[in-house]
């Protein structure tokens, strides 16, 4: 089981979490994760932000991609994406910053 951090930020123009949005959009990829309300500081400011934790058998590589669908719903420019997985029976960290679109796609 590897264990998924998303940190999402608000909306930059209206602070919203739009937490509505992620719920539906991690509905069609999980069958359950945690969401917690958080406050996080970016460009200078504090804002509101998102912190969802989700336990699966998927992999790293899948997670990306969700998270770039996710960010291209929400028009983020990023997510924050720690992973925690099992590799070769090891538990190995990462932290990704997703983009929308990785560079060179167009869809």
């Amino acid at each position: 089981m590897n264990q998924f951090n998303l940190y999402i930020g608000a909306d930059n123009q209206t602070g919203d979490r739009q937490t509505e949005t992620i719920e539906n959009s991690l509905a069609v990829f999980f069958e359950g994760w945690t969401r917690t309300d958080t406050v996080g500081y970016w460009q200078g400011k504090l804002e509101t932000s998102t912190l969802v934790t989700i336990f699966t058998p998927k992999d790293r590589i899948y997670m990306l991609s969700v998270c770039r669908n996710i960010a291209a719903q929400l028009m983020q420019d990023c997510i924050c994406l720690q992973s925690l997985v099992y590799e070769d029976d090891q538990l190995v960290h990462y932290i990704d910053f997703v983009p929308a679109h990785q560079e060179g796609q167009t869809t």
